[in-house]
């Protein structure tokens, strides 16, 4: 009920300006409110019951249609690494805003890309602030039947971290970049951690509708409702068209899986992506 309130709040304070009155004052302005101010209060009813189911829910479980792409990326991007330095070392992975739930790893969906490579491995989860200790406990216990050592850190992505370049021969990411703040700068940062040659890098986010999605409304959900979410949702953005950022930050890289779907269960982040792409140099 709070979100509905609050977006009502967005709607009135942007239609109480001199501006909108005096442009409401034209006859196709007026047309033009006369579906858009229904759409927006239907909108916001309808954001604000979903947004209080959503702060119910008390487990890691997402949907199957999401879970199940979570799995593909990830198993995609382990099992396609390519070591080229002739080091006997273990693989380096860094999962890129693991959370505070660290979800990935406790609901199990690294398992199948953990089980196809058996090299060892070393996943570094990347946020803001590192995970409780008991989190961080049941995370590692999820681990003890493959040989992954697993390490926390906090940091931002956006920003230079404590790695020399390329260090990292993969690097995966769920739903993280539609809440930085430069995407951008956030994906160079990534580029300079991922090793150039045979590294991959493996992602899950939710992005803005495309014509060819043949979804308009959605589309118009998503401009109406993007003010809020980033209030309500930790800088959440839903009008993102962020497959196209990545593959323009890395343009020396092959694609080796990619889809777009959606995830009904999920609204307001139904639409959403997935992808590998391989670097090439």
């Amino acid at each position: 009920m709070v979100c509905t309130i609050v977006f009502f709040w967005i709607i009135l304070t942007a239609t109480s300006s001199r501006a909108t009155v005096e442009a409401l004052s034209q006859p196709e302005m007026r047309r033009d409110w006369l579906w858009k101010a229904p759409l927006a209060a239907g909108t916001a009813y309808y954001y604000g019951t979903t947004f209080q189911k959503i702060n119910q829910i008390s487990n890691l479980i997402y949907p199957e249609a999401h879970e199940r792409r979570v799995i593909s990326t990830l198993t995609t991007a382990l099992e396609n690494i390519v070591v080229n330095d002739g080091a006997s070392r273990p693989l380096r992975i860094l999962e890129v805003g693991m959370g505070s739930d660290c979800r990935l790893l406790r609901r199990g969906l690294y398992n199948q890309g953990f089980q196809r490579v058996s090299t060892p491995m070393e996943l570094v989860g990347l946020d803001l602030k590192t995970p409780s200790n008991k989190v961080q406990e049941d995370a590692k216990s999820k681990l003890e039947k493959f040989p992954v050592d697993l390490q926390f850190i906090s940091g931002d992505i956006t920003t230079s971290l404590p790695f020399p370049d390329g260090f990292f021969d993969s690097i995966v990411f769920c739903t993280m970049l539609c809440s930085v703040n430069d995407p951008i700068a956030a994906l160079q940062e990534m580029k300079r951690l991922l090793r150039p040659q045979g590294g991959t890098l493996g992602y899950v986010e939710h992005v803005a509708t495309e014509p060819g999605d043949g979804k308009p409304f959605f589309g118009v959900q998503q401009q109406l409702l993007d003010p809020l979410q980033k209030v309500v949702a930790d800088n959440c953005h839903l009008h993102r068209y962020t497959a196209q950022t990545i593959h323009v930050a890395f343009p020396s890289s092959r694609t080796l899986y990619e889809e777009r779907f959606f995830v009904d269960e999920m609204w307001p982040v139904s639409c959403q992506c997935c992808g590998v792409i391989q670097t090439m140099a």
